[in-house]
């Protein structure tokens, strides 16, 4: 009833183990479809007593883990042959193993991608995490991270036409326009299309994006000022907008740079390009 064993995930697991936090802070969940014994001594605590005729137990959930260390051990890694592994055993027939099986790998569902970005935006403030995730993650998933600060002060200045309009996982869905983590792979993207901008100081990008969606803003008030529009009608405050004018913001950005002028006048005379 399980997966086929996958030779990566063997790999994958021994590099977390040699090179990454190598802990394994979940249990390995196993089954005894025979009989068991427990000499209780206090408190629920005790000793359990598995007959011989009971073995083996089988293995429900983990077993790229085992592997995993298995494989670690068997490069030369003798270190994990002492590597202590939390265990759960349950006791049951084997109907119910397949339906834990099930339970477990089927119906568990992933953090949303919002929430697992701004974990990773905290571990990376970590060098020595920050290390790790840029290593063995991919900068598709890392990448992002790096820029929720910006993603954060436009949602949080009271000038910006983003002001509270960003939307975290877990708040409602009313008056917001577009989730966090779709406004930072985009910034990223911004920053991979225009790598010189890499250079740049990260408050100057900030002031500057500020006065870009202002000009945005300015230009086409309907979509982004409800005061004067519905902005629910236009692609600009979706993904694909936002995507758009974000990749822009970068060349934008650097035509500024060569005149040394970002005043919001200047960014709006290009964007109004545009328009033309």
């Amino acid at each position: 009833y399980q997966r086929p064993l996958s030779e990566y995930r063997k790999k994958q697991i021994m590099e977390y183990l040699t090179k990454e936090v190598g802990l394994f802070p979940t249990a390995i969940l196993l089954n005894c479809r025979g009989e068991l014994n427990f000499e209780p001594s206090s408190d629920n605590f005790g000793k359990l007593i598995i007959p011989d005729e009971s073995l083996p137990l089988w293995l429900v959930d983990g077993q790229h883990r085992i592997l995993g260390l298995l494989h670690a051990i068997t490069q030369g890694y003798d270190e994990y042959r002492e590597y202590p592994l939390p265990i759960v055993i349950m006791n049951e027939e084997k109907p119910l193993e397949v339906a834990m099986f099930y339970i477990i790998n089927k119906r568990q569902k992933g953090v949303p991608y919002d929430i697992a970005l701004m974990n990773l935006k905290k571990l990376m403030e970590k060098p020595e995490y920050k290390e790790i995730f840029e290593v063995f993650e991919s900068e598709t998933r890392v990448g992002p991270a790096k820029y929720v600060d910006i993603v954060d002060f436009l949602n949080s200045e009271p000038t910006s036409p983003w002001y509270q309009r960003i939307r975290v996982s877990g708040e409602g869905k009313r008056g917001k326009w577009v989730l966090r983590s779709v406004m930072a792979k985009a910034i990223h993207k911004m920053f991979v299309l225009h790598s010189t901008l890499l250079t740049e100081e990260r408050e100057k990008i900030k002031e500057f994006l500020l006065n870009y969606w202002k000009a945005v803003k300015d230009l086409y008030p309907a979509a982004l000022d409800p005061a004067r529009g519905y902005p629910e009608r236009y692609n600009i405050i979706r993904s694909q907008g936002i995507r758009a004018f974000t990749y822009l913001a970068g060349a934008v950005y650097l035509e500024c740079k060569a005149e040394n002028n970002f005043t919001l006048e200047k960014i709006r005379s290009i964007l109004e390009r545009l328009k033309e």
